[in-house]
């Protein structure tokens, strides 16, 4: 018999993919959620893929998509295409980062399953704002005094390009000493779909589990410095 696991995107489920289980073999819950959890924040492809019968192509887009849903942060703020693209190799970076540890599932009488997640939460902004702020001061004083001395002044959008490299390379400087919040354990739910025969973790276990991984508080604060 022919069991189906859905595919899983940070803050985006998609279409099935297969794994052949139950008369064959238990379903390993456990393994699922850990091969998700390294295909989304580490790029590691190769366990997602044999649980998942999935090609490599597929893991790599679905890895992909999980860097477009952290890059949603970035993309509004009017950087240029060159600066955002810093802002996009940051992204795996920082996930590399992230500390989780998957427990043992634990089965339950609908045939369904939870999975305890120990995460230690990065804080994404963690120790910057000084940084931040000295910078743009630095740069504020240096651009009235090119005004005094008769040079131009930059325009919003070189304003805004200058702010947006100067927070990147705090983002990467808090990177090389993180900080991380306390642990907390996160349950996903694993779970035959009712629509599909599949297996799925809902979008709001995905959500949820994703947002407690990196700690973005101190966003709102650095983008309006920014």
């Amino acid at each position: 018999m022919k069991q189906y696991v859905k595919k899983t995107v940070v803050f985006i489920l998609t279409a099935s993919l297969m794994l052949l289980t139950g008369c064959q073999q238990p379903f390993d819950a456990t393994g699922y959620t850990q091969a998700v959890l390294d295909m989304v924040t580490r790029g590691e492809t190769k366990a997602y893929e044999a649980i998942s019968e999935s090609s490599e192509e597929e893991a790599k887009k679905q890895y992909e998509a999980a860097i477009d849903s952290y890059m949603q942060e970035f993309d509004s703020l009017g950087f240029s295409d060159e600066l955002t693209e810093k802002y996009r190799s940051y992204i795996p970076n920082l996930m590399q980062k992230t500390k989780y540890t998957v427990q043992e599932a634990k089965e339950q009488d609908d045939g369904s399953f939870e999975v305890g997640v120990e995460v230690e939460p990065i804080i994404m902004f963690g120790g910057i704002e000084e940084l931040l702020q000295q910078k743009l001061q630095d740069y504020l004083s240096q651009v009235q005094n090119n005004i005094l001395n008769n040079q131009a002044a930059p325009t919003d959008e070189e304003m805004t390009e200058a702010a947006g490299e100067m927070l990147y390379e705090c983002l990467n400087t808090a990177l090389e000493d993180p900080q991380y919040g306390d642990k907390t354990t996160i349950t996903v739910h694993v779970q035959e779909s009712e629509t599909e025969n599949v297996w799925e973790i809902p979008g709001e276990d995905v959500d949820a589990l994703m947002t407690a991984l990196i700690d973005t508080t101190g966003a709102e604060e650095a983008f309006t410095l920014s």
